[in-house]
């Protein structure tokens, strides 16, 4: 949402003024309540959450077809994740699961030097499967049922 102009994404920024939208690190001004998405200051990787149906032309299904390449935005200032990889499959499903990623100076406040990401398997206290068990399982989990992992 960083830098969010309505003549560069008017779809997106009409959002922010929707009933049940959710704004991330938005600096808001606490007497007018507008919104500043030029303020970096809590952070410069904003989001904003939002209902499907308020952008006019979103799938209604929210279903594509099957990718034939899938191509993954990483900011890896420790060289385990290479600018450009050939993955297979299993690669990456793992660093996408894992959510890799280094913490580097600009992306977060605070951080002067970069500094490796948390290890996958303590990414959150809610994720039963460790991200290899969960990628291996994921393609043939049904719908709304939880991988077996032990």
């Amino acid at each position: 949402m960083i830098r969010l102009s309505p003549q560069a994404e008017p779809e997106i920024h009409a959002t922010t003024r929707m009933f049940g939208t959710v704004l991330e690190n938005v600096v808001m001004d606490p007497q007018t309540r507008e919104l500043d998405f030029d303020d970096g200051t809590l952070a410069e990787n904003t989001r904003a959450c939002y209902p499907i149906h308020y952008i006019p032309n979103a799938s209604k299904s929210g279903i594509g077809g099957q990718p034939k390449n899938v191509l993954m935005l990483t900011y890896d200032a420790f060289g385990v994740l290479p600018p450009i990889a050939r993955l297979s499959s299993a690669q990456a499903a793992y660093y996408f699961l894992s959510g890799y990623t280094a913490k580097v100076a600009g992306t977060e406040i605070g951080i002067k030097e970069p500094r490796p990401p948390s290890p996958p398997a303590s990414a959150h206290p809610s994720c039963r499967c460790t991200p290899p068990c969960t990628a291996s399982s994921s393609p043939r989990t049904s719908p709304g049922t939880a991988p077996a992992c032990g």
